[in-house]
This record gives structure tokens, sequence and C-alpha cells, in this order.
């Protein structure tokens, strides 16, 4: 019965992460499901106070924030300065005028994301770009920079699959 109820515990634990964080703003505690698979895709930028490649590139995604919703996206940043860092991470997205959602964590909570999202790949640093769809599920991931042209040019895409299995689709029920 003890080995049964382990294994429906080790279930729930592992299938069900967490992951808390909180805002950045304001230190509400918050968790990374309250904004991953809400019938958005959602574009995750990890990143920190001192990365210099973030400072140089923070601004294609709040560019691509601006036109988010035209592809039914959310942009979130995740800082992984951690507590002690709070008002130099605030001050970042001060000097970047970042409006989107952003959140504290560390750089283990940030490991863990990755890894329950993308088995066997691990945090290796800032900036990381995650991409989720609507529904929740790993999309994408890349260490470095991304610009607002090739996150455009994935949404378009993305909107063309949908387009062309709408119309294979409508083939299969038309035969």
């Amino acid at each position: 019965m003890k080995k049964i109820f382990f294994i429906i515990v080790s279930y729930l634990v592992f299938a069900l992460p967490a992951f808390a964080v909180t805002q950045l703003e304001n230190g509400t505690a918050s968790h990374f499901s309250d904004y991953i698979g809400k019938g958005k895709w959602t574009v995750l930028e990890i990143w920190s106070y001192n990365c210099h490649i973030c400072k140089k590139t923070i601004h294609h995604l709040a560019d691509f924030d601006v036109i988010a919703d035209d592809y039914n996206a959310q942009v979130i940043g995740v800082s992984i300065d951690g507590e002690q860092n709070r008002e130099k991470a605030k001050q970042f997205v001060a000097n970047n005028d970042l409006e989107f959602t952003n959140l504290l964590a560390t750089p283990e909570d940030a490991d863990a994301l990755i890894a329950n999202y993308i088995p066997n790949t691990h945090f290796i640093g800032t900036p990381t770009i995650m991409l989720f769809t609507p529904e929740g599920k790993s999309a994408g991931y890349i260490v470095g920079p991304v610009t607002v042209d090739e996150l455009v040019a994935y949404f378009n895409s993305q909107k063309n699959n949908v387009i062309e299995s709408k119309k294979t689709e409508k083939k299969a029920q038309v035969m």
C-alpha cells in the first residue's frame, strides 16, 4: 500500500510542477502555470539584469509585445536575479520600457522549467527563449536572442500550418 501511495504522490509531484515564482513588480506569489497554456501562445524570455546580450536585445521582445495580440500571443519575461536583486531587475525593466509581465525567479527555477518541458535539457544561460502553444505545450527553445522578425515569421508559419491542416480536413470530409 505504501508503494502505491508513493507512486501516486510521485506522479502528481512530477506531472503537475508548480515552479513558484513572484511577480517582479509587486512580489505577489505566482507560478509559471498561471501564465502558460491559457489559450494564447506564450513567448517566454529568461533574462538577467547584468546580461549584456539581454540589454542589447530585450527591445525585440518589447516590440513583439506591441503586436502579440495579432498572433494570439503573450510575452512573459523571467528575471533569474532572485530576491536579492529584485530592485536591479526592476530597474532593468524600467530602463528598457518593458510593459509585458515579468516574473522573478532563480537560475534553479529556470532549470526546473526547462527540464520539465524539454527532457534532457537544462538552463544554460541568458537570454533563453521558450515558446509554448496555447495549450501549454513546448513549441520551441533557443539559447540566445531572437528578433521581432524571427518571431513574426514563426507565428506566420504557424498560421499557415493551421490553414493547410484545415484545407486537408475539408478535403477529407468531402471525399
